[in-house]
């Protein structure tokens, strides 16, 4: 048999629906700030608004976009490493107009820079190597070698002392690369390398001229000068006299 009682609206209770009304309705808001929340995480692969990225202003004017991409690239990679929220809005990498310098060798028509990008937004600095060609088929040119982006660790250059900064490359990375370019230097009555045997130390082979201490300090003062010119302190080396 079917319960007809009629429902006796008097008996209810409405501040217990209400409330009860209230808590489904806030449990349905915060699921869906919730989802909102982890899906703003989550960056679409054609979202180039919110897809990482560094610009860099002030690099020479003849290097190519492709270069300045291949560059910004690389800084992007060690920001990463050295920042915890890496979905950051378009970051630009300033060089440092004094750190700046830029070489032409002639022999291997290769050009190089270094300079120091600093990024102001998030406190951080790197030091950036690059060589470049307008002959895409250059022999001396490395393809995978071309962009190296070290911290910077030299007091004098720091600029944000709270940045701790974490390498991709090892900082004797500098003392291989004055060994790669100092080959392609030329001096009057001398060559200098990079010892085989001990990557901290240059050796002078003289071949023409005296060995008096006169002459011996010139040597040595070009051939430090001839570093700074790459952007590297020469006094990561000792030298020696052949």
């Amino acid at each position: 048999m079917e319960n007809n009682t009629p429902i006796n609206l008097n008996n209810l209770n409405y501040p217990l629906l209400i409330f009860i009304a209230i808590q489904i309705v806030f449990f349905i808001i915060c699921g869906i700030s919730i989802k909102g929340m982890l899906t703003s995480e989550e960056i679409d692969p054609g979202d180039y608004a919110r897809t990482p990225s560094v610009s860099v202003e002030g690099l020479p004017s003849d290097i190519s976009s492709l270069d300045k991409e291949i560059i910004e690239s690389e800084i992007l990679k060690i920001v990463k490493q050295n920042t915890e929220d890496v979905n950051l809005a378009e970051t630009k990498a300033i060089v440092r107009s004094d750190s700046l310098k830029t070489h032409f060798f002639e022999n291997q028509n290769l050009n190089y820079i270094s300079a120091i990008v600093d990024l102001p937004a998030i406190e951080q600095s790197y030091q950036i190597f690059h060589e470049y060609s307008k002959d895409e088929d250059n022999e001396y040119l490395y393809p995978n070698d071309t962009v190296i982006v070290l911290c910077v660790t030299n007091p004098d250059e720091i600029l944000y002392s709270d940045f701790d900064c974490n390498d991709i490359y090892d900082q004797q990375t500098r003392n291989s690369l004055v060994g790669k370019y100092i080959d392609y230097l030329e001096f009057d009555n001398f060559y200098a390398y990079v010892s085989p045997d001990n990557i901290n130390e240059i050796t002078i082979h003289i071949i023409q001229g005296d060995m008096s201490d006169s002459t011996i300090n010139k040597y040595t003062r070009e051939v430090k000068s001839a570093i700074e010119s790459l952007g590297i302190k020469p006094e990561l080396f000792s030298y020696s006299i052949y």
